[in-house]
């Protein structure tokens, strides 16, 4: 298992979630997508949006440690996603390519983080995890097609992309979505475009 894209020109700081390309501050593709989420999420408590990116991002970080090491350390309270991804990785034997691999668009000039990508019954896949409580296809469908378009800039091409929405009881699903989704590409395209215009002045 290795990064499948080495790309050392983009940099990425935990602190502020800012990624750079070769210096220059770039958005990432949850910054670009904000006039779409926040619709969602928008009318939540910040103090809850808080708590729930801490608990993805721990989750994250512990799938991570899992797939490189074969150890899983977690807060016990949050053990039941993490144990969701045990059952999900022993069922379908993944076999993984890369981890929390970052990447960028060539052209658009954004970036993003790919949380797995897999090889999985010979197709390579583009996965996604979320803890949310519910899933939000709205938001997933944009998200994951700029994924997609980004990391074909780099070709590497992907045959099946996906959410896999881990519970706290342990359970997950897996949501699959269009390889090629014309109508979330637009929309993530016109949300670029109202992000270019507004850090133009």
């Amino acid at each position: 298992m290795g990064e499948i894209l080495n790309l050392k020109e983009l940099e990425f700081s935990p602190d502020g979630h800012v990624y750079r390309l070769n210096g220059m501050v770039i958005p990432s593709v949850s910054k670009v997508m904000e006039p779409v989420s926040m619709s969602e999420y928008g009318v939540i408590d910040p103090m809850v949006l808080s708590r729930a990116a801490d608990r993805g991002t721990a989750v994250h970080k512990a799938i991570e440690n899992y797939n490189k090491y074969g150890i899983m350390d977690i807060d016990p309270m949050l053990s039941g996603y993490t144990d969701a991804y045990i059952s999900w990785s022993e069922k379908t034997c993944p076999d993984i390519i890369a981890n929390e691999m970052k990447f960028y668009h060539k052209l658009m000039r954004y970036a993003g983080t790919a949380d797995l990508i897999a090889r999985i019954n010979g197709e390579m896949w583009l996965i996604d995890f979320k803890t949310s409580y519910k899933a939000v296809d709205k938001n997933y469908r944009v998200q994951l097609e700029a994924y997609r378009q980004g990391l074909s800039t780099h070709s590497l091409e992907i045959d099946r992309k996906a959410v896999l929405h881990l519970a706290k009881d342990g359970s997950y699903t897996l949501i699959e979505y269009p390889l090629k989704d014309s109508e979330a590409w637009t929309i993530f395209g016109a949300c670029k475009s109202i992000y270019d215009y507004n850090n133009k002045f």
